[in-house]
């Protein structure tokens, strides 16, 4: 993610943006940890056979 983030930088983006279901802490624990900020939730975005998840909205704003 760290190589990505860099390429990014160099190409001259200004920001990232990624989802991942609610269910995946560790996930969004690292994405904060590089930096990303949750921007939204949308709430029920996905089904799964009887299950419903949330879909977590995170962006990287790139100085």
């Amino acid at each position: 993610m760290k190589n990505a983030l860099r390429e990014a930088k160099l190409k001259g983006f200004e920001k990232v943006n990624l989802s991942v279901f609610h269910t995946n802490t560790n996930a969004i624990k690292l994405y904060k940890k590089l930096g990303f900020k949750i921007v939204g939730t949308r709430k029920r975005q996905f089904k799964i056979e009887k299950h419903y998840f949330d879909e977590v909205l995170m962006d990287y704003f790139i100085e």
